[in-house]
């Protein structure tokens, strides 16, 4: 980040002096940029510039980027009820890199999708749907969050996605409440709940029960979402049983609903789809239960970039999908947690901890966006 260059009035003194300063912010922003979230948060103290500087928004966006960039910078990430875990693509786990904050994964539990390392969590104690819930917007990356306003339409769950508009650089978060009715709240300064008026409000698999999460103290239903390049994805389903499936997404610029094609040789009255990130891309896995015994299923896995390529489809027992990483490895299993090769055909499983995940991020990158200048 450069300082803005001081008039001089023609002193070359002066003139020396502001450029001196211009070339040491550059070379600062350029050192700091490589330096984890968790180094960045403790270093930020050393001078009031270096506090400026990491609490930049714009120089968090050039963190991220650097980060992107390195392939080592992308790892997995565990959330359970009891804190957040680590493990790179070697499936090592690393804790030190995420905050430990077991005060907060004791009082509230993951509610939303995640965007750029952000999610939303709700208060375990309040009743689900309930306008006077604790609902934060919770930086995996820094530990830092930010408390929500209570959204003004009731719900009968705690039914939340989040999203980065990339026009305005502001993440944004939707609750949606009963009869299809949908807020939205932008992460600034002095925002409030706005109500959508959209009749293309799409219906939910937690209508049906088809996914679920452990909250520790019950089981509500989950909104299966995800966040890719300006969008949020939802998978949509009928009042029925036996009605189709269809894949609809939230357009966070122009914050409007609409339908994408879903990919071809899917039979939505028979599969359950699960949406994934493959990579930069939207990922698509549709699984069905073959002849054996539960869970055997016919699972294939696609992947959209101008249109719907497949990437595998293969044969096993795994109770859950979780994403991808790339577009060729699946993270499978809730009791047995593997990654599985899809060109290779292979899998190897993951080290167990005590508590069943309630999240997988499986492409995680550190985001120092800092949540405090959006009050």
């Amino acid at each position: 980040m450069a300082r803005k260059k001081l008039k001089t009035g023609g002193n070359d003194t002066n003139t020396a002096e502001a450029s001196h300063w211009i070339f040491h912010d550059d070379i600062t922003s350029e050192i700091l940029k490589r330096l984890p979230a968790r180094e960045l948060m403790q270093v930020k103290c050393v001078c009031k510039d270096w506090m400026r500087l990491i609490r930049d928004p714009n120089f968090a966006e050039s963190h991220m980027s650097h980060a992107r960039a390195q392939p080592e910078a992308s790892y997995i990430l565990f959330l359970s009820n009891t804190g957040a875990f680590a493990a790179d693509h070697t499936l090592s786990f690393k804790k030190s890199r995420v905050p430990a904050n077991p005060g907060l994964f004791r009082t509230h539990m993951p509610c939303s999708n995640t965007a750029y390392g952000l999610i939303c969590f709700c208060s375990r104690a309040s009743r689900p749907g309930s306008r006077n819930s604790s609902n934060i917007v919770y930086n995996l990356s820094t530990g830092e969050k930010r408390d929500l306003p209570p959204p003004t339409i009731p719900a009968a769950f705690k039914t939340y996605a989040l999203g980065f508009d990339p026009t305005i650089k502001r993440y944004k978060v939707l609750h949606f409440g009963q009869k299809r009715r949908c807020q939205i709240l932008t992460l600034e300064r002095n925002s409030s709940w706005r109500t959508l008026i959209d009749d293309d409000v799409p219906r939910f698999q937690y209508e049906r029960g088809r996914f679920h999460y452990e909250s520790g103290y019950g089981r509500y239903p989950k909104l299966d979402s995800i966040h890719v390049d300006g969008k949020i994805y939802f998978i949509e389903t009928g009042s029925y049983q036996n009605d189709p499936i269809s894949i609809r997404f939230f357009d966070l610029t122009s914050e409007k609903f609409g339908t994408i094609e879903s990919p071809p040789l899917f039979y939505p009255y028979y599969s359950i789809p699960r949406l994934a990130e493959a990579g930069t891309n939207l990922g698509f896995v549709s699984w069905q239960m073959v002849s054996g015994t539960f869970p055997n299923f016919e699972c294939s896995f696609w992947v959209l970039d101008q249109n719907w390529a497949l990437k595998g489809a293969f044969s096993m027992r795994f109770d859950m999908i979780w994403g991808s990483i790339g577009t060729n490895k699946l993270v499978l299993g809730r009791e047995g947690l593997f990654l599985f090769d899809i060109e290779a055909s292979t899998r190897k499983k993951l080290k167990k901890e005590r508590d069943e995940y309630t999240h997988v991020l499986c492409n995680h990158i550190e985001n120092i966006f800092p949540l405090s200048t959006t009050k």
